[in-house]
């Protein structure tokens, strides 16, 4: 399901439309829209099973012969729900981080309707690593 915004700004020719889901991903056209929208907590961000797939297949093919391979970590949903229920959050920011060990991990935090982290609450890692604590075999994680 494709979604449309028309942008307006300096840097745009006036109402460009855009497809919203490809336009995106390009580091420029995030900042333009950044500058013009603000985060609600409705924004759409699903993809299909094969997407998600291919993502998670290109991933393993580039790093799976790395030291500390992590696939993914898992997050209960007491602590996601406690982290988005801090106030005036309304979704969270995902950062990829590296441990002294050089274990890969997720750090996971707050961000307000203006895109900010909100570092002075709710701040997440810990997660449970995949290898070790997997889901069974699908095709997000390498089975069939």
């Amino acid at each position: 399901m494709n979604k449309y915004i028309y942008l307006t700004n300096n840097e745009l020719n006036n109402y460009e439309l855009f497809n919203f889901k490809q336009t995106c991903n390009s580091f420029k056209m995030q900042q333009i829209i950044k500058q013009i929208m603000n985060f609600t907590g409705n924004e759409i961000h699903d993809i299909s099973l094969q997407d998600a797939a291919d993502l998670t297949k290109n991933y393993r093919d580039q790093f799976s012969t790395e030291e500390n391979y992590i696939k993914g970590e898992y997050f209960g949903k007491t602590a996601l729900q406690t982290l988005l229920n801090q106030t005036n959050c309304v979704g969270a920011r995902i950062y990829y981080g590296l441990k002294a060990d050089q274990t890969q991990c997720l750090v996971i935090v707050g961000v307000d309707g203006d895109g900010n982290d909100l570092t002075e609450g709710e701040i997440m890692e810990n997660g449970f690593l995949c290898p070790s604590h997997c889901s069974s075999s699908n095709v997000l994680n390498g089975g069939n």
